[in-house]
């Protein structure tokens, strides 16, 4: 009788813990059949998992979301679809494979894409977004808030991927868009900064080519990049915050320009030989990145004076950001038991542009312009390695290390240029020179 009345009470735990344990994720399994299917030269499989997400969330909603965020709905928890040639040779293509997790309704969605045919090409594709919510609520009491959607794609082809000379090309896109609240200290004194509502547009584009050649032992890679980046917000005031707050400000009426756009191209090149006793692997970059940006609001309120005067803030100017570096190891092994390795690295950073500051407030107005020139560090370091090995166990036993390193001094060198006669307010440059071993 006991063991009658055991099984059931034994069931139902183990059901009440299944049904505890939420499923995140797709199963790792394959849903459809395992060997696919021929379908003249191919061979297809292929597998999707279809779902629904619920929550019921005890406590703060807006942490929930700023955590977690899912939410309720019907979407694909994950598929998957592969296409293999049968003996190698298709016409078009030898493979082709597709996954993707949580389309439709996740806030975190991916999807990648393979295609490629045996010494000819190689394509991928990944694709991603991501949903973020943040309320900011211990920070400014909801003043400051995001909603936005980030969504990236990166392309990469490659033609010849078995030969010994590949040629490489790739295109990266990511974009941010959303609403946002923020504040910005415009008001003097002890005035309450006006809230600022912006709907937010951010976009980098990424291009590249390249390509990798081994002659004669020797492994060489050079590839040529440029990225391309901007942003256009044009904050707003508002009136009331997601979350009930009033705007508090004595700013009557705001309104702004903020563009701010830029480019960085890029060469990287690294090169590896190996040969009995030498092993040397060499690599360099260089980026010369360039930005323009203007900063342009009107408002009226916040200063002394008449409540309706409207008071100009514009901000523009261009940066020049040129930075170098390269690093080159060298090991080689006279014998078994003994190894010198000497590292190089090199660096080298600069930043130098221009700016005008212009400020227009009941018929006053003020300018500055300023050309400014700062050298970031230029940074020089070498270290030399002699390892031997008195036992086969003790390999890794350095007995001797010898490490150097010269660094140039920081010449913060900030040089501005204001005209006296248009002197809006003093500037005081404070350089400080650093160095160290």
């Amino acid at each position: 009788m006991r063991l009658k009345l055991l099984k059931p009470v034994l069931f139902l735990g183990a059901y009440c813990l299944g049904m505890a344990q939420e499923t995140i994720a797709p199963t790792p399994g394959s849903v459809g059949p395992g060997p696919g299917q021929d379908l003249g030269q191919y061979n297809v499989a292929q597998s999707w998992e279809l779902g629904y997400r619920w929550n019921t969330v005890g406590g703060s909603r807006d942490a929930y979301r700023s955590m977690v965020n899912y939410g309720n709905g019907i979407r694909l928890l994950g598929s998957s679809l592969t296409v293999h040639s049968l003996d190698g040779h298709g016409r078009w293509f030898d493979e082709i494979v597709l996954n993707t997790q949580g389309l439709g309704n996740d806030p975190y969605q991916s999807a990648t894409f393979r295609v490629q045919k045996n010494r000819l090409y190689d394509y991928n594709l990944l694709w991603r977004l991501n949903e973020y919510y943040n309320p900011n609520l211990a920070i400014s009491g909801g003043d400051h808030f995001r909603n936005t959607q980030r969504r990236w794609q990166d392309h990469e082809l490659t033609l010849f991927p078995q030969s010994r000379f590949r040629f490489r090309a790739g295109y990266g896109r990511t974009v941010e868009d959303g609403p946002a609240f923020t504040t910005e200290q415009v008001a003097e004194g002890n005035n309450a900064p006006p809230l600022l509502f912006a709907d937010i547009r951010r976009e980098l584009n990424s291009y590249s080519l390249g390509g990798d050649a081994e002659v004669l032992g020797i492994k060489l890679t050079v590839q040529r990049r440029w990225d391309a980046f901007k942003e256009d917000a044009n904050p707003v005031l508002a009136a009331s915050g997601p979350f009930g707050n009033t705007n508090a400000s004595t700013v009557a009426t705001f309104n702004g320009a903020q563009p701010y756009h830029g480019t960085t191209p890029t060469w990287l090149a690294n090169v590896f030989t190996e040969r009995s006793i030498v092993r040397v692997n060499g690599r360099a970059t260089y980026s010369g990145g360039r930005t323009s940006s203007i900063l342009d609001e009107r408002f009226t309120g916040g200063l002394p004076g008449p409540a309706n005067r409207l008071n100009q803030v514009i901000v523009f100017g261009n940066a020049r950001r040129p930075a170098l570096t390269g690093d080159l190891r060298v090991s080689i092994f006279p014998t078994k038991k003994l190894t010198i390795m000497e590292s190089t690295s090199y660096s080298d950073i600069r930043i130098d542009g221009d700016e005008t500051f212009l400020q227009v407030s009941g018929g006053n107005t003020q300018v500055a312009r300023a050309n400014f020139q700062f050298l970031g560090m230029r940074r020089f370091t070498s270290a030399l390695d002699l390892r031997y090995a008195f036992l086969p166990k003790l390999s890794a036993l350095r007995v001797i290390s010898i490490r150097s390193g010269r660094f140039a001094p920081w010449r913060p060198l900030a040089r501005f240029r204001v005209p006296s006669a248009e002197r809006c307010s003093a500037i005081r440059i404070i350089s400080t020179p650093r160095s160290g071993v």
